[in-house]
């Protein structure tokens, strides 16, 4: 299975004046409109974590949508 395009964001909650925001914001993202195989994705996904949150641990949704094949 490919992939076709998919954006990733890391969100975060920022502080200003020694206060936590009350709304997340995206602190890192990744788009592509490059297909990519699946497991491949997987492991993009797991290396993105690794590097952009470290040791944070951070809850994960994911939203899949299968589209027919546009013909040319």
């Amino acid at each position: 299975m490919y992939i076709d395009k998919y954006k990733i964001y890391n969100m975060r909650y920022q502080w200003k004046n020694g206060k936590q925001d009350k709304s997340e914001s995206v602190i890192h993202s990744l788009h592509s409109e490059d297909s990519i195989r699946g497991k491949d994705f997987i492991a993009l996904l797991s290396d993105l974590n690794d590097a952009w949150n470290k040791h944070e641990s951070k809850d994960v949704e994911i939203e899949v949508t299968f589209k027919s094949t546009k013909e040319d």
